[in-house]
């Protein structure tokens, strides 16, 4: 299978599991804490781009995990999800 086929379905697939956790805070105002960090932290390590806007958001404001509230985690989980996205619009 082409390489770059596969990064766009991964990269959808993290689109996808961002938009559910996303949309499940939206609609109930449930955040499972673990997952999302979880789902954070994961992509943070895998992906350049996302790791590179993270380090210059936190360079001006930083909250642990820990202390975050659960309207600051799903931002950065939006955060994500919009890098994620102009990725896929570079690559067509």
């Amino acid at each position: 299978m082409d390489e770059s086929l596969v990064d766009r379905v991964q990269i959808l697939k993290d689109i996808k599991k961002r938009e559910e956790l996303i949309n499940r805070y939206r609609v109930t105002g449930f955040v499972d804490r673990s997952e999302v960090i979880d789902t954070i932290l994961k992509l943070r390590l895998s992906d350049s781009e996302v790791a590179q806007v993270t380090a210059v958001r936190l360079s001006v404001s930083s909250v642990p995990f820990e202390m975050a509230s659960n309207k600051e985690l799903i931002d950065e989980l939006i955060m994500q999800k919009d890098v994620l996205e102009a990725k896929l619009l570079e690559a067509d």
